[in-house]
C-alpha cells in the first residue's frame, strides 16, 4: 500500500510550490519505512512539478528548488538522499552546485540539461555526476535510473559499515 501525502493540504492547488516537501510512507508487510529524500533543482517550474509528481508515485520523498542557491540552502536543511540538478540556472549552475555539494558531503548527483550532446555528457560524468539525462526525457527512464542511483548509494553505505565492521574486528 502507497499513501502520498502532500505537506499542504489545505489549499488543494496541484501546482507544487518551490520548496514544498511531497511526503511518502511506504507500508511493506505492516512495517512502515521512510523512502529516500530526492531534492530536484530546476529554473523551469513545469520540469520540476513533473519530475517531482512522477518520483513521489515511486514512492520517493521530493523537495525541489528553483535554482542553484535555492538547491544549496535546501540540501543544507533536508540532506537528501540524491540530488538531481539541471546544469544551466540563472543563479548558480548545476556543476557549481554539484561541486559545492561534494564538498560537503557525498551524495549522488544526476544531471538534467538540454545539453544532450555525446561531449556534454562525457564532461558532465567527467565532473562527477553519477548519471546524465538529456532534455526532453523519458519519464520512465528517469525513475529507474533515480532508484538505480539510489540503490549503488545504498550499496556503498552497506559496504562501507562491513568493511568497518571487519577492520574493527580483525584489528
Amino acid at each position: 500500500i502507497m499513501a502520498l501525502r502532500p505537506a499542504d493540504l489545505t489549499t488543494g492547488d496541484p501546482v507544487l510550490p518551490r520548496t514544498r516537501t511531497l511526503e511518502c510512507t511506504a507500508i511493506r508487510g505492516g512495517v512502515m519505512s521512510t523512502q529516500p529524500l530526492v531534492l530536484v533543482a530546476d529554473d523551469e517550474p513545469r520540469i520540476t512539478k513533473l519530475v517531482a509528481i512522477a518520483l513521489a508515485e515511486e514512492g520517493f520523498r521530493v523537495v525541489t528548488a528553483d535554482g542553484g542557491e535555492a538547491a544549496l540552502a535546501k540540501a543544507e536543511e533536508v540532506r537528501p538522499d540524491i540530488v538531481l540538478l539541471d546544469i544551466v540556472m540563472p543563479d548558480l549552475d548545476g556543476i557549481e552546485v554539484m561541486r559545492q555539494l561534494r564538498e560537503r558531503r557525498p551524495v549522488p548527483v544526476i544531471l538534467l540539461t538540454a545539453k544532450g550532446s555525446t561531449a556534454d555528457k562525457a564532461k558532465g560524468l567527467d565532473l562527477g555526476a553519477d548519471d546524465y539525462i538529456a532534455k526532453p526525457f523519458d519519464i520512465e527512464e528517469l525513475k529507474i535510473i533515480v532508484r538505480k542511483a539510489v540503490e549503488r548509494k545504498e550499496l556503498e553505505e552497506e559496504n562501507l559499515h562491513l568493511r568497518t565492521a571487519l577492520e574493527e574486528r580483525f584489528t
